[in-house]
């Protein structure tokens, strides 16, 4: 057997913190399923602990990604802050647990109220979409028919203005000859 150095020893545990360090950062990155966001959207409206809860989460989240990006990874001060945010994640999940765990009308009542609550947002969005696409249909009718009272009036004075250049000649004409017929 090869004894190693303990540099070289240091170095393989170093790159094993690391690996590690990497790891946990990728996990608390994808610490969000779909499935939790899901759950965390539809109960946040009726329960209170839970959105402030969830907001420390993401605001330790940035944190940490910050530190991470400005001190590097074995920093005390980014350890510290990876510490809070695996804190801020457990309260999460332990409120999300408690409102999974919550039996009876309870539970019920919460959950009828953020999905009416949902419902509600969801009709009022349609709402307002479908008014917008009502006042852009009613602007671009406004500027067609304007355009076209513009394209007839250009047409009309045409017409005007051929009918009585047609009159004016026919009026000098027949003055013309009026006075040759005095001469005669």
């Amino acid at each position: 057997m090869k004894k190693q150095s303990l540099e070289t020893v240091i170095k393989k545990i170093i790159h094993q913190l690391d690996q590690t360090m990497v790891s946990r950062t990728n996990n608390t990155d994808n610490i969000h399923t779909r499935d939790v966001l899901d759950q965390i959207e539809i109960l946040i409206p009726a329960d209170s602990g839970l959105e402030s809860l969830h907001k420390e989460y993401l605001e330790a989240n940035i944190t940490h990604k910050k530190l991470v990006q400005k001190h590097g990874r074995f920093d005390p001060v980014t350890e510290i802050a990876a510490d809070m945010l695996d804190s801020t994640r457990s309260a999460v999940q332990t409120r999300l647990l408690e409102l999974m765990d919550m039996r009876g009308e309870e539970a019920q009542a919460i959950f009828m109220r953020c999905y009416r609550a949902k419902r509600a947002a969801e009709e009022v969005k349609k709402v307002l979409l479908l008014q917008q696409k009502r006042r852009q249909e009613h602007e671009e009718d406004t500027i067609f028919w304007f355009s076209m009272m513009i394209w007839l009036m250009n047409k009309t004075v045409r017409v005007a203005r051929r009918t009585l250049s047609a009159a004016n000649d026919f009026a000098i004409v027949s003055s013309i000859q009026g006075k040759r017929a005095s001469y005669i």
